[in-house]
């Protein structure tokens, strides 16, 4: 999980945890709900992160409509406001998308690394940020 500041840098970058983990635990367990760290920032989030407005307090926080669930033959379409909503929620979101992808040129993110060192990776991934962010400082 990456935090991304409005001026396009990288501002925090989770340590890598085993398994498949969503990311809303993996805020959960970096800034946890009573800790008040995101009360004075806005945050975009993606869908992933349903629950966050109950359990963080903040200036604002943006997260994309979902359809309902609902029974086959019943309409769960969104409104068209829902609709142009998430579309600028996404707009907004891209430049995290392109942060990441920044960090992928350096080919041991998205390559197999056969280490077993977690410290090692962890630290890899926090100097390839570094390197992302050195590259959006030109």
């Amino acid at each position: 999980m990456i935090i991304k500041s409005e001026i396009n840098k990288i501002i925090f970058v989770s340590k890598l945890y085993d398994g498949t983990r969503h990311d809303y635990d993996i805020l959960k367990t970096e800034f946890p709900p009573n800790s008040n760290c995101f009360e004075k920032v806005e945050l975009n989030v993606d869908l992933g992160f349903q629950g966050i407005k109950t359990d963080y307090k903040s200036v604002k926080i943006t997260i994309p409509y979902k359809r309902k669930r609902v029974k086959k033959g019943e309409n769960n379409d969104l409104t068209p406001e829902q609709l142009a909503y998430n579309k600028t929620a996404s707009s907004d979101r891209v430049d995290v998308e392109h942060s990441l992808s920044q960090m992928k040129v350096c080919r041991i993110i998205h390559q197999v690394v056969r280490t077993k060192s977690t410290s090692l990776l962890n630290d890899i991934v926090i100097v390839t940020a570094g390197l992302a962010n050195f590259k959006n400082a030109k």
